[in-house]
């Protein structure tokens, strides 16, 4: 049988990770193919091609770093969490070695969970394309500055808008930066993008929800205006008056491995407080 390889991304600058992976690696002995890649360390070419599966070791923050790391390429990817519940990273260092071998034989198969691809077209040419995961977010390049902009939806007008700024969002973020915007809730699923506004001027701008196959295109109305577009909260580039900011779905989604450990209900009630404490009277 051919030796499986197996890539582990790790946040190298945290004790906890390093201390983590490098049990993971004594656990591992020669069964497998091990490379592991710093995520925090620049990034510079590398093939995911032959991998047969990513291991995120951290927690969400890091699993949406490997996710733009990988670059359209379709590998499983499991998360390891060291921290808090997350959305994503789901297993725990004990879970992880008990199903590696289910893992690694396909018993539980990958989900593909939409990315969001952003290219900006210039004066001097196009810039990009950037990856997310969760979501893309178009701000002022200072905090407290309101910005004027235009959102157009597959060559037509939507909207104009005057506030802090919107949210182009996946399902899988719907519950990111978006939900405290108060856009919906969205099953990870669900085929969609969602386009939410930052504490907008106007109570008549609220959430859209827009086919998956649709080019969002934003463009800034104030000529004396700056503004920065984020990726995943992590990643951040200008954007100037010129520029034609255009998102779209990624070729490529990410292939995130759902043991049934937990459901995304069950995370929701869990985070949210969802059981509440009800009263009945009596």
């Amino acid at each position: 049988m051919t030796m499986k390889r197996i890539v582990v991304f790790a946040n190298q600058s945290r004790e906890i990770v390093r201390k983590a992976v490098a049990e993971f690696q004594k656990w591992l002995g020669s069964r497998c193919e091990l490379r592991v890649v710093a995520l925090n360390e620049p990034e510079h070419a590398e093939d995911f091609g032959s991998t047969d599966l990513v291991i995120v070791f951290g927690g969400d923050g890091s699993l949406l770093r490997a996710a733009r790391r990988l670059r359209g390429h379709e590998v499983p990817v499991v998360g390891v969490n060291l921290g808090k519940l997350g959305f994503l990273a789901e297993l725990s260092e004990t879970e992880l070695r008990e199903g590696l071998d289910d893992i690694l034989s396909a018993k539980h198969k990958p989900v593909k969970r939409l990315m969001l691809q952003t290219t900006i077209e210039r004066a001097h040419g196009v810039q990009g394309p950037y990856l997310a995961l969760n979501d893309i977010v178009l701000r002022h390049s200072l905090p407290t500055h309101m910005l004027t902009f235009r959102l157009a939806v597959n060559g037509e007008q939507a909207t104009n808008y005057n506030g802090d700024g919107l949210i182009i969002s996946t399902p899988v973020g719907s519950t990111a930066y978006s939900l405290s915007a108060g856009g919906p809730i969205l099953v990870p699923g669900v085929e969609c993008l969602v386009a939410t506004p930052i504490c907008p001027h106007s109570l008549a701008n609220r959430s859209i929800v827009l086919a998956p196959t649709s080019e969002l295109r934003l463009s800034l109305l104030n000529p004396l205006q700056q503004a920065q577009l984020t990726f995943d909260g992590q990643e951040t580039v200008p954007v100037i008056p010129a520029d034609s900011v255009v998102v779209t779905r990624a070729p490529h989604p990410l292939c995130l491995i759902e043991t049934g450990k937990r459901t995304f209900f069950q995370t929701l009630r869990e985070k949210m407080d969802w059981e509440g404490h009800p009263n009945y009277g009596g």
